[in-house]
């Protein structure tokens, strides 16, 4: 799946939580394989950012359709990563 940029920019343009995870995303300095959603919260919260806790997930969810990554939802106590 490609990336969808204006698809993206709409993502962003919803909600504080959405810009907040797309900025921290694009400012990692590290490749990582996967991104643990519930660490990333507790992360963007200590950096002074608002985060609503339905929209966190919902958002990850509307990246995965953008084409930005995939997400797998966790199981038999693994949290939901991106």
């Amino acid at each position: 799946m490609q990336l969808n940029i204006e698809k993206l920019k709409t993502i962003a343009s919803q909600s504080d939580t959405a810009k907040s995870i797309i900025k921290a995303l694009s400012e990692r300095e590290r490749f990582r394989e996967e991104t643990d959603i519930d660490r990333q919260r507790i992360t963007l919260k200590r950096s002074g950012a608002k985060i609503d806790p339905k929209d966190h997930l919902a958002t990850y969810k509307k990246l995965a359709e953008a084409g930005v990554g995939s997400l797998i939802y966790g199981r038999k106590g693994k949290s939901d990563r991106f």
